[in-house]
């Protein structure tokens, strides 16, 4: 990567929380190309669609990506379990993670970025909407590429009803949505980085106004005429619902999920811990 850094927006967060929504209206300026969540690359892509409709392999924009950068789409899926999030996540931190994967995902954002460069105008923001603290240490530590972190946060009762609603369990949820923000505030906080935070339901009640401002901590002007529309995106990750949801509405909804799937007795938990 030679010349001028290349700029990532990266959004931080818990699962279930208005990132692919974000994402998707802050991936309608002409400058920035929402890609996803692009930690997720690994082998189970290959078999994936991507938003054009095609399969990833064979993507006019993936298909050449994917063949150069063998490396990063031959790694297995790693597990969701919370023990190997955590530790994987505190290898980061203390900067101990394997050197070969932060290099491979080095060359695959040049990569990406270099695509973008002969296929759109201006100089493009790639959009990262991985979430992961793990993979933001990993990405700050490359020198040519300049991270722009935004936090997106939910109401806590709202963010645990999805994961509940989903068959996840109660404690477990709970303990995952506050000690993975509890660590990116941490990090972000001792180490003095400059971050933009987001409140869903503030987002939602006022997208335009809340994009105006994110773009401003990104070095972006809003005055520019909003020509991309989701069909352009190349998605090969995100949120299937949220995505199909905007194609049809082009609006954002606020779930209320909070009466939905608690038991009484979670209920009470809930009303002890003030939520």
């Amino acid at each position: 990567m030679k010349g001028r850094k290349i700029k990532v927006i990266y959004i931080l967060g818990n699962s279930r929380s208005g990132s692919t929504i974000l994402s998707i209206y802050l991936g309608m300026h002409p400058d920035i190309s929402y890609l996803g969540e692009i930690k997720k690359m690994n082998d189970s892509y290959l078999n994936r669609y991507c938003s054009c409709g095609k399969k990833a392999e064979v993507c006019e924009f993936w298909g050449p990506i994917i063949q150069r950068n063998r490396g990063v789409f031959s790694r297995k899926e790693p597990s969701d379990a919370a023990w190997y999030r955590l530790i994987s996540t505190w290898k980061a931190i203390f900067k101990i993670s394997n050197s070969k994967i932060i290099s491979d995902d080095g060359r695959l954002i040049s990569d990406i970025h270099n695509v973008l460069s002969d296929t759109k105008q201006g100089e493009q923001i790639i959009l990262d909407s991985s979430k992961s603290l793990k993979r933001y240490v990993n990405l700050s530590q490359i020198s040519d590429i300049e991270v722009y972190p935004i936090l997106i946060e939910r109401d806590l009762r709202s963010n645990l009803a999805s994961f509940v609603k989903r068959g996840m369990g109660f404690i477990s949820s709970y303990l995952r949505i506050v000690v993975n923000l509890k660590m990116i505030t941490r990090y972000l906080s001792r180490h003095n980085i400059p971050y933009f935070r987001v409140r869903y339901e503030v987002f939602a009640t006022n997208p335009d106004k809340m994009r105006t401002q994110v773009l401003n901590f990104v070095g972006l002007g809003d005055d520019v005429h909003y020509e991309q529309t989701i069909d352009a995106f190349h998605l090969l990750s995100g949120s299937p619902n949220t995505i199909e949801g905007f194609k049809k509405s082009q609006t954002i909804k606020i779930h209320n999920e909070q009466k939905d799937p608690f038991t009484k007795i979670q209920q009470r938990l809930l009303k002890l811990m003030g939520l």
